[in-house]
């Protein structure tokens, strides 16, 4: 129905066939969710599909409005996925409308899914957990995050993800900033707490997938994750191991680095002007690069590989 009051009912698990031929349709959908959790919905399309969730008053939130292209397998034809999860509220109903990005998105179909979430994804509520802790958990849906929390003393420290599929690792200090990402198969971070930066620490695990030449989240299944001291390198670290103390380096300046153990990362400071630039990694084996704004947030990555760059303007 094109009407929000009369919206399809559809229930978790259904997979609904749908159609969007002309501009300025839609179609409206509802589903009842009768306990707290997560749930999402999906619609795949041979067009750019976009995607609200409504409250059953009408109220907005929150939408995807671009699809992403997944490549076929070679006997199959690839589709647009559009993907959007909440955490649902329970004995609550929620309309789902979808349209099209563009005049028209043709067939499309629309699936939803729930679970009941093991972990918060809010930060606030992360699960505390304990250092040599094995602690299992499971990234039940795409979107779906889990929040963790510990203490941690001055000193090297390895934090691992052990999963079916290829997980994500996020470290944070207390204040909210990045200190480590590792999105790497096996998935370990090493993190070196420096004298006065003892205390709580926040993990943050997502799934992660190539489709196409991007990252796309997906469902990791079951996971176990373990905060354990970790073995320093047995020399002096070559360069800052977080943004907060990263190698200054200077724009045409080659600088010379070294992993010296699993899950070491070396930071360094470059400044950026509003021209065009290029940073370029030479390495004999396989090493990746991610590019941080200085207030710690993802600006660019460059997947794993003996020879990467990033650039931009």
């Amino acid at each position: 129905s094109d009407d929000r009051d009369l919206a399809t009912r559809i229930r978790v698990d259904e997979e609904v066939l749908g159609s969007i031929e002309v501009s300025g349709d839609r179609d409206f959908f509802t589903v009842n969710i009768g306990e707290a959790g997560l749930f999402a919905f999906e619609v795949r399309a041979v067009g750019n599909a976009a995607v609200q969730i409504f409250n059953g008053r009408g109220d907005p939130l929150a939408d995807s409005l671009r699809s992403f292209w997944v490549p076929g397998e070679p006997d199959e034809l690839g589709f647009y996925l559009n993907w959007i999860a909440l955490q649902a509220n329970p004995q609550t109903r929620y309309v789902v409308q979808v349209c099209s990005a563009f005049p028209a998105i043709g067939e499309y179909t629309l699936k939803v899914y729930f679970t009941v979430d093991d972990h918060s994804d809010s930060r606030d509520l992360a699960t505390p957990i304990h250092v040599d802790e094995e602690v299992q958990g499971r990234i039940e849906l795409i979107s779906d995050m889990d929040w963790f929390t510990v203490v941690l003393e001055e000193g090297f420290w390895t934090i691992e993800l052990s999963s079916i599929g290829l997980g994500s690792l996020e470290l944070y200090n207390d204040s909210g900033r990045i200190a480590g990402i590792s999105d790497s198969s096996p998935t370990i971070l090493g993190f070196q707490v420096a004298p006065g930066d003892a205390g709580n620490y926040d993990v943050r695990v997502t799934g992660k997938t190539r489709t196409g030449t991007r990252m796309v989240d997906e469902p990791l299944q079951s996971y176990t994750l373990v905060v354990s001291p970790g073995k320093g390198p047995e020399s002096p670290d070559d360069h800052g191991y977080s943004i907060e103390n990263a190698t200054e380096i200077q724009v045409f300046e080659e600088v010379s680095g070294s992993i010296e153990v699993t899950g070491d990362e070396d930071y360094f400071a470059v400044f950026l002007n509003r021209s065009w630039w290029k940073c370029t990694l030479y390495s004999p084996s396989d090493i990746s690069m991610t590019l941080y704004h200085a207030d710690g947030h993802i600006m660019r990555n460059a997947f794993p590989a003996s020879r990467s760059f990033l650039e931009g303007n």
